[in-house]
Protein backbone atom coordinates (compact mmCIF):
# COMPACT_ATOMS: atom_id res chain seq x y z
CA UNK A 1 0.00 0.00 0.00
CA UNK A 2 0.50 3.75 -0.29
CA UNK A 3 3.04 4.55 2.47
CA UNK A 4 4.45 8.26 1.24
CA UNK A 5 3.93 10.24 -1.75
CA UNK A 6 5.81 13.31 -2.32
CA UNK A 7 7.09 15.74 -4.97
CA UNK A 8 10.93 16.12 -5.88
CA UNK A 9 12.01 19.72 -8.24
CA UNK A 10 14.88 19.42 -9.92
CA UNK A 11 16.73 22.23 -12.52
CA UNK A 12 19.73 22.19 -14.84
CA UNK A 13 21.57 24.64 -16.79
CA UNK A 14 19.60 24.34 -20.55
CA UNK A 15 20.55 26.33 -23.57
CA UNK A 16 22.61 29.52 -23.78
CA UNK A 17 19.79 31.85 -21.81
CA UNK A 18 18.47 32.88 -25.57
CA UNK A 19 16.35 29.57 -25.66
CA UNK A 20 12.62 30.52 -25.85
CA UNK A 21 11.11 28.65 -23.01
CA UNK A 22 13.78 29.13 -21.26
CA UNK A 23 15.01 32.27 -20.40
CA UNK A 24 16.97 32.23 -17.18
CA UNK A 25 19.12 29.46 -18.74
CA UNK A 26 17.33 26.40 -16.87
CA UNK A 27 14.97 24.21 -17.21
CA UNK A 28 13.21 22.18 -14.44
CA UNK A 29 11.34 19.15 -14.05
CA UNK A 30 8.63 17.75 -11.46
CA UNK A 31 9.10 14.05 -10.25
CA UNK A 32 6.50 12.49 -8.10
CA UNK A 33 7.70 9.55 -5.78
CA UNK A 34 5.69 7.32 -4.75
CA UNK A 35 6.92 4.74 -1.48
CA UNK A 36 5.01 1.54 -1.37
CA UNK A 37 4.96 -0.04 2.45
CA UNK A 38 7.43 -2.68 1.03
CA UNK A 39 9.92 0.15 0.72
CA UNK A 40 9.61 -0.07 -3.02
CA UNK A 41 9.58 3.55 -4.94
CA UNK A 42 7.62 4.13 -8.32
CA UNK A 43 8.54 7.23 -10.19
CA UNK A 44 6.35 9.90 -12.34
CA UNK A 45 6.49 13.52 -13.70
CA UNK A 46 4.37 16.08 -14.16
CA UNK A 47 4.46 18.13 -17.57
CA UNK A 48 3.52 21.40 -15.75
CA UNK A 49 6.72 21.14 -13.98
CA UNK A 50 8.79 22.77 -16.86
CA UNK A 51 7.43 25.93 -16.24
CA UNK A 52 5.51 26.05 -12.93
CA UNK A 53 6.88 22.96 -10.26
CA UNK A 54 5.95 25.16 -7.10
CA UNK A 55 2.94 24.76 -8.39
CA UNK A 56 3.05 20.68 -9.10
CA UNK A 57 4.33 20.48 -5.82
CA UNK A 58 1.59 22.37 -3.72
CA UNK A 59 -0.95 20.14 -5.23
CA UNK A 60 1.64 16.71 -4.60
CA UNK A 61 1.52 18.02 -1.25
CA UNK A 62 -2.61 18.86 -1.20
CA UNK A 63 -3.68 14.92 -2.51
CA UNK A 64 -1.02 12.96 -1.10
CA UNK A 65 -2.93 12.67 2.48
CA UNK A 66 -5.84 11.13 0.59
CA UNK A 67 -3.88 8.52 -1.30
CA UNK A 68 -1.66 6.93 1.89
CA UNK A 69 -2.83 3.67 2.61
CA UNK A 70 -4.56 2.97 -0.65
CA UNK A 71 -3.85 -0.55 -2.05
CA UNK A 72 -1.08 -0.79 -5.04
CA UNK A 73 -2.84 -3.19 -7.78
CA UNK A 74 -3.59 -3.00 -11.35
CA UNK A 75 -7.29 -2.74 -10.84
CA UNK A 76 -6.82 -0.39 -7.35
CA UNK A 77 -5.33 2.11 -10.24
CA UNK A 78 -7.33 1.73 -12.61
CA UNK A 79 -10.91 1.90 -10.43
CA UNK A 80 -10.31 3.31 -6.95
CA UNK A 81 -7.07 5.58 -7.72
CA UNK A 82 -9.74 8.16 -10.29
CA UNK A 83 -12.27 8.66 -7.80
CA UNK A 84 -9.61 9.36 -4.94
CA UNK A 85 -8.03 11.58 -6.86
CA UNK A 86 -11.37 13.51 -8.62
CA UNK A 87 -11.53 16.87 -6.54
CA UNK A 88 -14.91 17.92 -8.29
CA UNK A 89 -14.61 21.44 -6.68
CA UNK A 90 -10.69 21.91 -6.83
CA UNK A 91 -10.24 20.88 -10.86
CA UNK A 92 -11.20 17.96 -12.92
CA UNK A 93 -8.49 19.22 -15.31
CA UNK A 94 -5.92 21.62 -15.91
CA UNK A 95 -2.91 20.95 -13.75
CA UNK A 96 -4.88 18.85 -11.26
CA UNK A 97 -4.73 16.16 -14.15
CA UNK A 98 -1.07 16.26 -14.88
CA UNK A 99 -0.62 15.76 -11.28
CA UNK A 100 -2.44 12.82 -10.47
CA UNK A 101 -1.24 11.61 -13.88
CA UNK A 102 2.71 11.95 -12.43
CA UNK A 103 1.40 9.75 -9.70
CA UNK A 104 -0.53 7.25 -11.41
CA UNK A 105 2.34 6.64 -13.86
CA UNK A 106 4.54 6.39 -10.43
CA UNK A 107 2.02 3.49 -9.52
CA UNK A 108 2.29 1.34 -12.39
CA UNK A 109 6.10 1.59 -12.13
CA UNK A 110 6.06 0.10 -8.54
CA UNK A 111 3.94 -2.46 -10.48
CA UNK A 112 6.28 -3.19 -12.95
CA UNK A 113 9.32 -3.03 -10.26
CA UNK A 114 7.59 -5.78 -7.78
CA UNK A 115 7.61 -7.98 -11.11
CA UNK A 116 10.52 -7.22 -12.01
CA UNK A 117 9.65 -6.39 -15.87
CA UNK A 118 9.12 -3.18 -17.96
CA UNK A 119 6.38 -2.33 -17.63
CA UNK A 120 5.48 -2.56 -21.61
CA UNK A 121 6.05 -6.00 -21.28
CA UNK A 122 3.41 -6.63 -19.25
CA UNK A 123 0.73 -6.29 -22.12
CA UNK A 124 2.45 -6.79 -25.32
CA UNK A 125 3.31 -10.48 -26.61
CA UNK A 126 4.39 -9.80 -29.76
CA UNK A 127 7.94 -9.09 -31.48
CA UNK A 128 8.27 -5.28 -30.70
CA UNK A 129 8.20 -2.58 -33.80
CA UNK A 130 10.40 -0.05 -34.21
CA UNK A 131 9.55 3.38 -33.20
CA UNK A 132 10.05 6.49 -35.52
CA UNK A 133 11.30 9.37 -33.55
CA UNK A 134 12.27 13.01 -34.71
CA UNK A 135 14.95 15.79 -33.50
CA UNK A 136 12.98 18.62 -31.79
CA UNK A 137 14.79 21.79 -32.50
CA UNK A 138 14.45 24.68 -34.77
CA UNK A 139 14.18 27.17 -31.34
CA UNK A 140 12.14 30.27 -32.88
CA UNK A 141 14.54 32.35 -31.91
CA UNK A 142 17.17 30.92 -34.19
CA UNK A 143 18.32 32.71 -37.88
CA UNK A 144 17.82 30.45 -41.12
CA UNK A 145 21.53 29.90 -40.71
CA UNK A 146 21.62 28.71 -37.31
CA UNK A 147 18.39 26.64 -38.44
CA UNK A 148 20.67 24.82 -40.77
CA UNK A 149 23.69 24.45 -38.34
CA UNK A 150 20.64 22.91 -36.32
CA UNK A 151 19.49 20.56 -38.75
CA UNK A 152 22.99 19.64 -39.58
CA UNK A 153 23.26 18.54 -36.38
CA UNK A 154 20.39 16.33 -36.29
CA UNK A 155 21.32 14.67 -39.36
CA UNK A 156 25.05 14.00 -37.77
CA UNK A 157 23.27 12.19 -34.76
CA UNK A 158 21.49 9.79 -37.35
CA UNK A 159 18.03 11.69 -37.28
CA UNK A 160 15.74 11.42 -40.78
CA UNK A 161 13.03 14.01 -39.43
CA UNK A 162 13.13 17.36 -38.16
CA UNK A 163 10.87 19.46 -36.34
CA UNK A 164 11.41 23.33 -35.63
CA UNK A 165 9.74 26.05 -34.03
CA UNK A 166 8.14 29.32 -36.13
CA UNK A 167 5.91 32.20 -34.28
CA UNK A 168 8.03 34.87 -33.39
CA UNK A 169 10.03 35.79 -36.71
CA UNK A 170 8.78 37.49 -39.31
CA UNK A 171 11.27 35.68 -41.55
CA UNK A 172 9.52 32.04 -40.67
CA UNK A 173 9.08 31.52 -43.56
CA UNK A 174 12.88 32.30 -44.83
CA UNK A 175 13.65 29.80 -41.76
CA UNK A 176 11.63 26.64 -43.09
CA UNK A 177 13.23 27.00 -46.56
CA UNK A 178 16.29 27.09 -45.12
CA UNK A 179 15.67 23.67 -42.88
CA UNK A 180 13.90 22.29 -45.89
CA UNK A 181 17.19 22.73 -47.81
CA UNK A 182 19.33 21.57 -45.45
CA UNK A 183 17.03 18.27 -44.27
CA UNK A 184 17.08 17.56 -48.16
CA UNK A 185 13.59 14.68 -48.47
CA UNK A 186 13.75 14.51 -45.00
CA UNK A 187 10.58 14.92 -43.03
CA UNK A 188 10.29 18.58 -41.96
CA UNK A 189 7.76 19.43 -39.00
CA UNK A 190 6.36 22.86 -37.86
CA UNK A 191 5.18 24.18 -34.34
CA UNK A 192 4.12 27.42 -34.59
CA UNK A 193 3.55 27.07 -30.06
CA UNK A 194 0.35 29.31 -30.92
CA UNK A 195 -1.15 27.93 -27.52
CA UNK A 196 1.92 29.90 -26.12
CA UNK A 197 2.68 32.71 -28.32
CA UNK A 198 -0.53 33.66 -29.08
CA UNK A 199 0.81 35.97 -31.81
CA UNK A 200 -0.65 35.34 -34.85
CA UNK A 201 -4.86 35.48 -35.55
CA UNK A 202 -6.35 32.75 -37.43
CA UNK A 203 -5.89 34.37 -40.90
CA UNK A 204 -2.47 35.21 -40.80
CA UNK A 205 -1.57 31.30 -39.43
CA UNK A 206 -3.57 30.66 -42.53
CA UNK A 207 -1.17 32.79 -44.51
CA UNK A 208 1.70 31.42 -43.00
CA UNK A 209 0.30 27.72 -43.57
CA UNK A 210 0.09 27.60 -47.29
CA UNK A 211 3.21 29.53 -47.67
CA UNK A 212 5.10 27.01 -45.86
CA UNK A 213 3.19 24.20 -47.54
CA UNK A 214 5.65 24.50 -50.44
CA UNK A 215 8.45 23.25 -48.66
CA UNK A 216 6.13 20.25 -47.77
CA UNK A 217 5.71 19.58 -44.19
CA UNK A 218 4.83 16.69 -42.52
CA UNK A 219 2.48 18.35 -40.25
CA UNK A 220 1.90 22.00 -38.73
CA UNK A 221 1.49 21.78 -34.97
CA UNK A 222 -0.48 24.46 -33.19
CA UNK A 223 -0.43 27.21 -36.48
CA UNK A 224 -3.56 28.28 -34.22
CA UNK A 225 -4.83 27.91 -30.14
CA UNK A 226 -6.24 24.55 -29.72
CA UNK A 227 -8.56 25.91 -27.27
CA UNK A 228 -10.60 27.70 -29.75
CA UNK A 229 -12.12 24.90 -32.20
CA UNK A 230 -13.50 27.83 -34.85
CA UNK A 231 -10.45 28.71 -35.59
CA UNK A 232 -9.13 24.85 -35.76
CA UNK A 233 -11.42 24.32 -38.38
CA UNK A 234 -11.44 27.09 -39.89
CA UNK A 235 -6.91 26.56 -40.58
CA UNK A 236 -8.65 23.08 -41.33
CA UNK A 237 -10.25 24.54 -44.05
CA UNK A 238 -7.89 26.79 -45.98
CA UNK A 239 -5.14 24.32 -45.98
CA UNK A 240 -3.81 21.41 -46.86
CA UNK A 241 -1.03 20.75 -44.51
CA UNK A 242 -1.81 18.07 -41.68
CA UNK A 243 -2.99 19.79 -38.56
CA UNK A 244 -1.04 18.37 -35.12
CA UNK A 245 -2.10 19.68 -31.45
CA UNK A 246 -2.91 17.79 -27.92
CA UNK A 247 0.54 18.38 -26.32
CA UNK A 248 -1.49 20.54 -24.04
CA UNK A 249 -4.69 18.34 -23.73
CA UNK A 250 -5.18 16.77 -20.24
CA UNK A 251 -8.64 15.00 -20.72
CA UNK A 252 -10.24 13.20 -23.60
CA UNK A 253 -12.99 15.59 -23.74
CA UNK A 254 -10.55 18.30 -25.25
CA UNK A 255 -9.36 15.91 -28.13
CA UNK A 256 -13.19 15.07 -28.99
CA UNK A 257 -13.14 18.45 -29.81
CA UNK A 258 -11.11 18.28 -32.69
CA UNK A 259 -12.33 15.11 -33.49
CA UNK A 260 -16.14 16.03 -34.18
CA UNK A 261 -14.54 18.94 -36.13
CA UNK A 262 -12.66 16.59 -37.95
CA UNK A 263 -9.58 18.84 -37.47
CA UNK A 264 -7.09 16.20 -35.97
CA UNK A 265 -4.36 14.63 -38.55
CA UNK A 266 -1.84 14.02 -35.93
CA UNK A 267 -2.68 13.52 -32.21
CA UNK A 268 -0.21 14.63 -29.47
CA UNK A 269 -1.30 12.92 -26.02
CA UNK A 270 1.44 13.25 -23.81
CA UNK A 271 1.48 11.08 -20.30
CA UNK A 272 2.96 13.53 -18.45
CA UNK A 273 0.06 16.21 -19.08
CA UNK A 274 -2.96 14.19 -19.86
CA UNK A 275 -3.91 12.29 -16.71
CA UNK A 276 -1.20 9.23 -17.21
CA UNK A 277 -1.61 5.74 -17.93
CA UNK A 278 -5.19 4.71 -18.26
CA UNK A 279 -6.53 8.44 -19.33
CA UNK A 280 -3.85 7.68 -22.05
CA UNK A 281 -5.83 4.70 -23.09
CA UNK A 282 -8.76 6.30 -23.34
CA UNK A 283 -7.18 8.55 -25.57
CA UNK A 284 -5.64 6.33 -27.94
CA UNK A 285 -8.81 3.80 -27.87
CA UNK A 286 -10.25 7.21 -29.31
CA UNK A 287 -7.95 8.33 -31.68
CA UNK A 288 -8.28 4.63 -33.58
CA UNK A 289 -11.49 4.60 -34.37
CA UNK A 290 -11.10 7.97 -35.64
CA UNK A 291 -10.39 7.15 -39.88
CA UNK A 292 -9.89 11.19 -40.18
CA UNK A 293 -7.03 11.39 -37.48
CA UNK A 294 -4.35 9.79 -39.64
CA UNK A 295 -1.00 9.63 -36.85
CA UNK A 296 -0.46 8.90 -33.09
CA UNK A 297 2.65 11.16 -32.35
CA UNK A 298 3.56 10.74 -28.07
CA UNK A 299 4.94 14.56 -26.76
CA UNK A 300 7.30 14.83 -24.61
CA UNK A 301 9.19 17.82 -22.67
CA UNK A 302 10.07 16.59 -19.94
CA UNK A 303 13.00 14.96 -17.95
CA UNK A 304 14.00 11.18 -18.54
CA UNK A 305 11.00 9.55 -16.48
CA UNK A 306 8.53 11.65 -18.85
CA UNK A 307 10.50 10.01 -22.05
CA UNK A 308 10.17 6.71 -20.63
CA UNK A 309 6.99 6.92 -19.43
CA UNK A 310 5.77 7.96 -23.05
CA UNK A 311 8.41 5.53 -24.74
CA UNK A 312 7.08 2.41 -23.16
CA UNK A 313 3.30 3.47 -23.23
CA UNK A 314 3.83 4.19 -27.31
CA UNK A 315 5.22 0.28 -27.53
CA UNK A 316 1.85 -0.71 -26.13
CA UNK A 317 -0.23 1.21 -28.09
CA UNK A 318 1.26 0.59 -31.42
CA UNK A 319 -0.72 -2.99 -31.35
CA UNK A 320 -4.41 -2.81 -32.28
CA UNK A 321 -6.42 -3.43 -28.95
CA UNK A 322 -3.42 -3.71 -26.09
CA UNK A 323 -4.18 -0.49 -25.09
CA UNK A 324 -7.61 -1.69 -23.96
CA UNK A 325 -6.58 -4.82 -22.35
CA UNK A 326 -3.85 -3.44 -20.32
CA UNK A 327 -5.18 -2.62 -17.16
CA UNK A 328 -7.36 -6.07 -17.54
CA UNK A 329 -4.03 -7.91 -17.70
CA UNK A 330 -2.47 -6.55 -15.02
CA UNK A 331 -5.34 -7.26 -13.09
CA UNK A 332 -5.68 -10.82 -13.67
CA UNK A 333 -1.81 -10.97 -13.21
CA UNK A 334 -3.03 -9.59 -9.83
CA UNK A 335 -5.29 -11.51 -8.76
CA UNK A 336 -7.32 -8.95 -8.26
CA UNK A 337 -11.31 -7.91 -9.84
CA UNK A 338 -12.03 -4.39 -10.69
Amino acid sequence: MIEKVSCINLSSPYGDANVFGSPSGLKSVSMVEVVDSDGIKGYGEAYPGVYAPTIVKNYVDFIAPDLIGMPINAARVACEFPLITNKHCVSMSGIAKSVTGAIEIALWDIIAKRKNTPLYKASIHKALQPLKCYYSGGSAVLSPDQITEDVKQAISLGHNAYKMRVGLQKNDVERVGAARQALGDRKLMCDAIQSTLHSWGVNRSIDYLNKMSEYNLFWAEEFVDPSIPSDVFLLKTKTDVDLAFGESFTTLNEFYSLFQAQCLDVAQPDLCQCGGITEAMRIIAAVKKRSNCKKIAFHVWGGPVAIAANLHFAFVSQFEGNTKRFVLSQANKDNTKP
